[in-house]
């Protein structure tokens, strides 16, 4: 069972490595880690979080990398990605 668990993990490995081959991507610069930041403040200081105080908001990090890239979001949830400011469509719309 603990084989071919293993085996499922690596083929989930290999297709995001073939994906990663397939599409271009932008690592999470520090630059974009500074402005998750600030997005993250200025939206907790004005009543408008898209997490709990004690989760790490992978919202806003998206939000900042597409800020900075000027790209538009593909997402089921384009509520949190609007307080930030991204342009975000949903799935059934591409």
């Amino acid at each position: 069972r603990m084989v071919a668990k293993q085996q499922a993990d690596q083929r989930s490995i290999d297709r995001l490595d073939d994906l990663g081959r397939d599409l271009d991507y932008s690592p999470i610069s520090p630059s974009t880690l500074r402005e998750a930041c600030r997005l993250w403040a200025t939206a907790r200081n004005s009543g408008n979080a898209t997490s709990s105080k004690d989760a790490l908001d992978g919202d806003v990090i998206l939000a900042a990398q597409a800020l900075e890239l000027g790209a538009i979001v593909i997402t089921s949830n384009r509520k949190h990605l609007s307080t930030y400011g991204v342009t975000a469509r949903d799935w059934s719309e591409v």
